[in-house]
């Protein structure tokens, strides 16, 4: 079973297809949002109930280019879904098989796909996501997520990079001053880098930045 666009109403799927992951049929996993709503009082209908359906989970672009984005673990170009500046789409997935989760980058090579997060959810979430450029080894690109959660809908928003920033650190002590840094990914330098026997390797710290009293 699969959470429901809100974090409850699991969706069941067939057991037929478990297990059938190395198959060629393509399954895909549509979320769909149900409203019931009563015609107008005046109206000839006045005693029909109407029964709307519609996409649970709609994404949009508010930044000033195009972004595409793809389900974790599919590398096939095909399913990748482009999404243009001030545009949305509806959004399914392209696997039932896969983790419900996308990475997104822009349009184009220049940058790295970001981190894979999911989009189904309790409630709302405001983050940003870190791209490193293909080419230039201390180029970043941040993209602020903002994912907001009702009873039958997700709206997933990218917006620009020139938004306001996902975090803030104030530091509202009279007399102390705050220092804080990034935490360093140890697992990814133990990954990357060998140590001969008998040969040591320096990790180089992260620079560290202050927060005065009052700003």
């Amino acid at each position: 079973q699969r959470p429901g666009p809100s974090g409850h109403n699991p969706i069941p799927i067939s057991e037929s297809i478990i297990g059938r992951s190395n198959s060629e049929e393509s399954h895909n996993l549509y979320h769909f949002a149900v409203d019931i709503l009563p015609c107008p009082a005046d109206s000839i209908y006045n005693k029909t109930k109407v029964i709307s359906v519609k996409t649970a989970i709609v994404i949009e672009n508010m930044s000033t280019f195009s972004i595409v984005y793809k389900q974790s673990g599919l590398n096939d170009p095909s399913t990748y879904c482009k999404v243009g500046s001030a545009k949305s789409v509806n959004h399914h997935w392209e696997s039932i098989f896969n983790p419900l989760e996308i990475t997104i980058r822009p349009t184009g090579s220049a940058w790295n796909w970001s981190s894979a997060f999911p989009l189904l959810g309790t409630g709302d979430l405001y983050f940003g996501l870190r791209l490193s450029h293909q080419d230039q080894e201390d180029v970043f690109l941040i993209i602020p997520v903002s994912i907001t959660v009702s009873a039958t809908h997700i709206l997933v928003s990218f917006k620009d990079p020139s938004a306001e920033p996902p975090y803030r650190i104030q530091n509202d002590c009279k007399e102390i001053s705050i220092r804080f840094k990034q935490v360093e990914n140890k697992k990814a330098v133990e990954a990357d880098e060998e140590v001969e026997v008998g040969e040591s390797l320096g990790l180089e710290t992260n620079p560290e930045s202050s927060v005065m009293p009052g700003t």
